[in-house]
């Protein structure tokens, strides 16, 4: 069975390899308790992937459609805000998701997660979900952009993983078993 998300204008659809989480969402443990505490970010889905290597994949996936909307993001992009956010959001969303183990009323909903936290060398991967309106001056601009904004990222997050990575539709860096695809009006104001 698949399951399908809305996130902004773009519909991630993950097959029956995926367990997961839309963090994020009203009604969600991270809405309930967690977003109280002052200054906390989330993610949008924590997720796990049984791909076909066979060992779960622990995934923090984070959402940003930045198109129609580059002149408000071009600065956040340049001076590293956005990198600083998407790690923030990445480190208060693993503490959430051991508390909402703890502390909710649902912890099989977060066990599975927890279990693959615990483990000494757990494959844990950020994806950084980033689409964005083309630059002015061509592909290889974007693709530089995009390298320079992935090397920013797993510096500040190397502490956790090593397996940072920054996809979009353009270049299709898509986890086995996922699926994106935009929704009417992607890209409009």
């Amino acid at each position: 069975m698949s399951l399908s998300f809305d996130e902004g204008r773009l519909r991630f659809e993950f097959d029956d390899s995926w367990t997961v989480v839309k963090y994020d969402e009203p009604r969600r443990y991270y809405h309930e308790m967690v977003k109280d505490l002052e200054g906390t970010k989330a993610v949008d889905f924590v997720a796990l992937c049984i791909c076909p290597a066979g060992e779960p994949d622990l995934f923090w996936i984070e959402v940003k459609d930045f198109r129609g909307y580059r002149i408000q993001n071009k600065q956040r992009q340049r001076n590293g805000e956005l990198v600083a956010e998407v790690a923030q959001k990445v480190r208060d969303s693993i503490a959430g998701v051991v508390g909402a183990f703890q502390m909710s009323s649902t912890p099989e909903t977060w066990q599975p997660f927890v279990n693959r936290l615990r483990r000494r060398e757990p494959l844990m991967k950020i994806l950084l979900w980033l689409e964005d309106d083309p630059p002015l001056s061509g592909k290889s601009q974007r693709a530089k952009k995009t390298q320079i904004q992935s090397r920013l990222l797993k510096r500040r997050l190397e502490w956790l993983t090593t397996k940072v990575s920054i996809a979009s539709l353009e270049n299709g860096a898509l986890p086995h078993g996922l699926k994106v695809i935009n929704l009417p009006g992607a890209g409009q104001l």
